[in-house]
């Protein structure tokens, strides 16, 4: 699904590639990207990027060109192959905690991470930070399965 050049979106719960019921072969990709793209979740709304246990799934975010994502204030989750990008002029406001699992990416490259609720990788998926802003102000940011800090900021080139 696609959100482009002054698209306006709003929707509730979304899950990409993350059947309840089982399923593994399954493929998913939101891209919302241009000058006045937005994609808003309401209220207790829940992401699930891709399914813990499901390797082969491709589930995918990608925001960039000046395109804004919007959580709602429930529950992200990263599952085992999800992907989160964050590329260049691209928002994404996290208005809930971000949990990411074992296999999971979360790739920021020129674009803006605002973690309201805090971020977890204690499952140690992979975080790639190029270029860009990732600011956890809210909750507590664990990079690792051996790390966690509060009010973590990174701005600029790696």
């Amino acid at each position: 699904m696609n959100v482009l050049q002054g698209s306006d979106l709003e929707t509730s719960d979304i899950e990409i590639a993350a059947p309840p019921n089982g399923g593994t072969s399954l493929n998913g990709t939101i891209l919302v990207d241009g000058a006045d793209s937005t994609l808003t979740m309401s209220g207790g709304s829940t992401l699930k990027i891709g399914k813990s246990g499901a390797p082969s799934l491709v589930a995918r975010i990608e925001v960039s060109g000046d395109g804004v994502f919007h959580s709602g204030t429930g529950a992200i989750t990263l599952g085992q192959a999800g992907t989160l990008d964050i590329n260049t002029g691209g928002i994404f406001n996290a208005n809930a905690a971000i949990s990411m699992a074992d296999g999971s990416t979360l790739t920021l490259a020129g674009g803006e991470l605002n973690a309201t609720a805090g971020l977890d990788n204690s499952f140690d998926g992979t975080i790639t930070f190029t270029d860009g802003t990732l600011t956890v102000s809210g909750g507590t940011f664990t990079a690792t399965s051996t790390s966690t800090s509060e009010n973590f900021v990174v701005t600029g080139a790696a």
